[in-house]
């Protein structure tokens, strides 16, 4: 574009002006000259802090003439977003005049909840879908990682920077973004999200026990990826579980009559109608021990993460899990890596809570709700 500007015709000026005196010291000292030089230098510089191209100070200085308008040249290729500027407008110092870009290189900022961030590094390799190329995926490399979480969603913003040689990618469009992370070299073990039944404070599956028989057990899950869970515990290697079971959740109720409908032996709570006062009465819980060590401690949700041995009366291998603590009271006694015995009763059709728990130094905890 084309500018009339007052202070790039004045520093056109004093640049023709050292020159000028430049020839007049030509055989002047040597201290002389040298400053002169000092003088067009100077001027040179400020001319381009104006913005003036080289072309155009090349042009100045081949011809020596001052120009009234000055071509200002944009410093980069791409394409014209914004022009707020119209022929004879008057602007000032800072003012946008057009935003130009450069799209063959774009950055998607991509959202990340701060509980997975810790498996985002730069570097890493992405894959990205936009709706307006459903058929099409793009794939581009962490470039960085924002210092701040927004309090709102707890999220970061992770940048990721890829390739668009066909313009395809456009400014402010939305898009999906999976990350390719490998947390660990070692295999785990998994199943598919379709076999897990969760009941929204812990995870179950059903496993085969054979001669059509079927045991609800509570696991314990890590990272999710692809239709697959990570299974930290509650499972081993070969055993077979239904993998086609989330058709009973339709509603919390319908998953603890379907667990029910499995029983469990002699622990199993036995419903009884008392005729003539119209109340159902339930037989005691059976109270099972066992012995382990406390992983974590989750105060909001009333729940201990325990690594347990075996439990014979239940048929329990030795495994992680969460158990919900009938008094939070208990909580407030205990500490990670504490080792423990504990008393877990059958609350509900499946589901263990944990009614007295001692240190194995004989620090006991027990719950007046859970008296047995």
């Amino acid at each position: 574009m084309e500018v009339y500007s007052p202070v790039l015709i004045t520093a056109q000026h004093e640049y023709l002006i050292a020159v000028k005196g430049m020839q007049l010291v030509a055989e002047g000292s040597q201290k002389v000259r040298a400053e002169m030089q000092r003088l067009i230098d100077s001027a040179l510089q400020r001319l381009r802090n104006l913005d003036m191209a080289e072309i155009e100070l090349q042009r100045l200085q081949r011809e020596g003439e001052i120009r009234q308008y000055v071509t200002l040249r944009s410093k980069a290729n791409g394409v014209v977003l914004e022009k707020p500027s119209i022929e004879g407008k008057r602007f000032e110092l800072g003012e946008v005049l057009y935003q130009i870009a450069d799209l063959s290189h774009v950055w998607v900022l991509a959202d990340v909840f701060e509980q997975d961030l810790g498996m985002i590094h730069p570097g890493q390799k992405a894959t990205i879908r936009v709706d307006a190329y459903p058929d099409k995926v793009f794939s581009g490399e962490v470039a960085f990682i924002y210092p701040n979480v927004t309090p709102e969603t707890r999220t970061a913003i992770v940048r990721i920077e890829l390739p668009n040689a066909d313009r395809l990618l456009k400014p402010a469009m939305y898009a999906c973004v999976e990350f390719t992370s490998l947390h660990s070299k070692d295999k785990v073990l998994t199943l598919p999200d379709s076999a897990v039944l969760d009941t929204g404070t812990r995870q179950l599956v059903l496993v085969d026990l054979g001669e059509g028989r079927y045991e609800p057990r509570t696991i314990k899950l890590g990272m999710h990826a692809d239709g697959y869970a990570e299974v930290l515990g509650g499972l081993e290697a070969g055993e077979a579980v239904v993998v086609k079971a989330n058709f009973l959740i339709d509603a919390e109720s319908s998953l603890r009559a379907a667990l029910s409908s499995f029983g469990h032996g002699s622990h199993a709570l036995v419903a009884s109608e008392d005729t003539k006062s119209g109340k159902f009465i339930k037989a005691p819980s059976v109270a099972h021990q066992g012995e382990g060590s406390i992983e974590a401690i989750d105060f909001a949700h009333t729940t201990l993460t325990l690594m347990h041995g075996p439990i014979a009366s239940l048929n329990w291998p030795s495994m992680m899990m969460d158990f919900r603590v009938n008094d939070s009271a208990l909580l407030y006694t205990l500490k990670p890596g504490q080792k423990v015995i504990f008393e877990i009763t059958e609350q509900s059709a499946g589901e263990y809570v944990i009614v007295a728990i001692q240190s194995v130094d004989g620090n006991a905890a027990t719950s007046e709700h859970g008296a047995h």
